[in-house]
């Protein structure tokens, strides 16, 4: 889990990731939550975070990362912007499975562009 800060010392935002088998071969990584907080959202917060993650996973052996998200999801086209490819798609039941939901996947193949870029 990597946490970012406001200048104040507010907690602005979080990601989680984690290495590993994933649902869709042959990803080795998984982002499995990013959360910024709605006063932080569209000042780079989020991408930071994203990054940063990708960055901790590569230095632990991982090559490539995925996630999934809600595809109603209006983040989908963050996830693009950060040169995610729409790798998959899954039906998720929530609750007591009463409630069912269409997630979409997101990939990058080579998890080292998501920092390469951060260089531009």
């Amino acid at each position: 889990m990597l946490v970012a800060e406001s200048p104040s010392g507010e907690v602005a935002g979080y990601t989680l990731g984690r290495p590993g088998e994933c649902d869709i071969a042959p990803y080795d990584s998984e982002l499995v939550a990013l959360h910024v907080r709605k006063e932080f959202q569209g000042q780079g917060t989020g991408e930071a975070l994203v990054r940063a993650m990708a960055r901790e996973l590569y230095q632990t052996g991982c090559r490539s990362m995925m996630l999934w998200v809600l595809e109603q999801n209006p983040a989908r086209a963050f996830y693009q912007r950060l040169g995610g490819e729409l790798i998959g798609e899954k039906q998720t039941h929530l609750g007591e499975g009463d409630v069912s939901v269409q997630e979409v996947a997101y990939g990058w193949p080579e998890i080292e562009t998501l920092f390469a870029v951060e260089a531009k």
